[in-house]
């Protein structure tokens, strides 16, 4: 599942940096962190929090845009998570 949030993360790119040329596992510590806590999301919202509080303990609250930019990150993890959680 790490590699796919890492996707995921530069995919979405919420802080413009892979745009900016930083490498495509630019968000690997943060992907980590939000695997870590996975398990506390009841919802697609809460890991929308989640996502938005590790990227600000990581590149600060005046550098990380706002809950809203997350919005992508959570639908898209929230869908992997729900499924493999489906299938075994």
């Amino acid at each position: 599942m790490y590699d796919e949030v890492v996707r995921i993360l530069a995919q979405e790119d919420p802080l413009s940096l892979v745009w900016g040329g930083a490498p495509k596992d630019e968000y690997g510590p943060e992907a980590v962190t939000i695997l870590l806590r996975l398990h506390e999301a009841t919802s697609e919202g809460e890991l929308c929090r989640i996502a938005y509080e590790e990227f600000a303990a990581w590149f600060g609250a005046e550098l990380t845009k706002g809950e809203p930019s997350f919005e992508g990150v959570a639908r898209r993890i929230w869908a992997i998570a729900n499924a493999k959680q489906t299938t075994g």
